[in-house]
């Protein structure tokens, strides 16, 4: 069926609303910060809290989700200091990251089909997933994978920010001929792959930041980075195979060579789904937290 679907748009046309996202606004200076720090391999507990406690709102959602069940803390953490001494600094930064990425685009401004709940418990759960597939390697590190994995779909985000009403069209078109988003933004001429690399390229992302937003929908077409794309897109076919009313129904298993190159084999895959099945009501309370719903 999807074979016999042709593009709705010309390709100038698509071309030209790609290049139209460049204009969303640039990162908060917070999350502008948070970022930097990313690179910082010395940054401190104090580092981070000069950052975090300028804003009241983001350090009590911090504490909300360091005390979820995810953390599973024996005590309650009612202070930024204890949440840093518990769940660690760099954790700490990426819940920060997390929840200053989710401010960065006003929900009132986004289509109304687009379920900004689901949107981040996807992102999250691969961020978890890519984080258990690498604990054990030596060439990337755990905070920075987990980054990718959070990140991987930013461009969808900002695609439906700076178009909502096209992008309101592609999940009607999406639902109505039973095929995956990913497929129909690509219909429209407007992937959110290639919106990720506008994204990337304004708000300064690393090399492998910015080929992750590309190519985690192609590993093998990245240069330099295909580990780290495909161990990306193993973790969003994880989070996937979790997600309630997939449009895609059963999501393709990545092919044999992204999952050699992610360095996970065929029961490997199905050890980690497990693994991820068990945290999904966990993952779904803090993305509840991030956006504001109660589940």
């Amino acid at each position: 069926m999807v074979n016999q679907i042709t593009n709705t748009v010309p390709e100038e046309e698509a071309l030209n609303s790609i290049a139209a996202v460049e204009y969303l606004p640039a990162p908060s200076p917070l999350l502008a910060r948070l970022l930097a720090s990313i690179t910082d391999n010395d940054t401190t507990f104090t580092d981070i809290s000069s950052i975090i406690e300028s804003d009241a709102a983001i350090t009590s959602q911090l504490l909300k989700i360091a005390n979820s069940a995810y953390y599973g803390l024996k005590k309650t953490v009612n202070k930024l200091e204890h949440a840093v001494m518990l769940i660690g600094i760099r954790e700490v930064r990426n819940l920060c990251l997390t929840i200053c990425l989710v401010k960065q685009f006003n929900p009132r401004l986004l289509p109304k089909n687009f379920d900004l709940y689901t949107f981040w418990t996807h992102n999250l759960m691969t961020s978890f997933c890519c984080k258990e597939i690498t604990s054990s390697y030596e060439w990337v590190e755990g905070d920075e994978i987990y980054l990718m994995g959070l990140l991987h779909d930013l461009g969808r985000l900002a695609l439906a920010a700076a178009m909502p009403e096209k992008f309101n069209n592609m999940i009607l078109l999406a639902r109505k001929k039973q095929i995956p988003i990913s497929r129909a933004e690509e219909l429209y001429g407007l992937p959110h792959t290639e919106v990720g690399k506008w994204i990337a390229v304004k708000w300064g992302f690393s090399e492998k930041l910015k080929a992750v937003l590309r190519f985690h929908h192609a590993p093998l077409a990245s240069l330099g980075f295909s580990r780290e794309c495909s161990v990306v897109q193993t973790g969003a076919y994880i989070a996937k195979t979790l997600e309630k009313g997939n449009l895609a129904q059963e999501p393709e298993p990545p092919e044999a060579k992204i999952l050699t190159l992610a360095g996970v084999s065929a029961s490997e895959l199905l050890s980690f789904c497990e693994k991820a099945e068990k945290l999904q009501e966990e993952v779904e309370q803090i993305a509840s937290v991030l956006v504001g719903t109660n589940i």
